[in-house]
């Protein structure tokens, strides 16, 4: 297996520019922690407190930022609620327009399954009826016995 990168010879724990990585394990004696003298604790605590008066200074700020946002929000909130009614109205006005339509194509379709039916019935009744009324007897009589146009056109230029 091929290595990336060379190896630069510490081991992770050890600073990168340490000389230690030579010695041994063995470390030297830690360097004694100074204890605190008690002017610059006061003067901490004095710092500290100064520094209270302006955090709650700027606690008093950020208070006032988020009551503006809280506000902000609040409005916005009322807006997107106003919208969202319109839509709501908007969308039922649609929807009732939507099922009048498709109560007024439902009755449409069956009128007209209504005329179709008609319309093979009446197709039907006249093929199954050879007989005919005596009107209609009487009517093809006339119609026999009348001349043709053709014969009335002759017979006038005949004279």
């Amino acid at each position: 297996m091929s290595k990336l990168r060379p190896r630069s010879g510490r081991t992770p724990l050890q600073p990168k520019n340490s000389d230690n990585h030579h010695h041994s394990s063995s470390s030297p004696n830690p360097k004694p922690i100074p204890k605190p003298n008690p002017v610059l604790i006061d003067k901490e605590n004095r710092r500290e407190m100064s520094d209270a008066t302006a955090a709650a200074g700027s606690l008093g700020d950020e208070l006032e930022a988020i009551k503006k946002k809280m506000e902000r929000m609040r409005m916005d909130r009322e807006r997107t609620e106003k919208m969202l009614e319109e839509r709501g109205r908007v969308m039922d006005a649609k929807m009732k327009e939507l099922e009048e339509r498709g109560e007024v194509q439902k009755m449409m379709e069956i009128q007209v399954d209504r005329l179709f039916r008609l319309k093979e019935l009446k197709s039907r009744c006249m093929r199954v009826s050879p007989i005919r009324t005596l009107r209609e007897k009487e009517q093809l009589k006339i119609g026999n016995e009348s001349p043709s146009p053709s014969k009335i056109a002759e017979s006038d230029i005949d004279p």
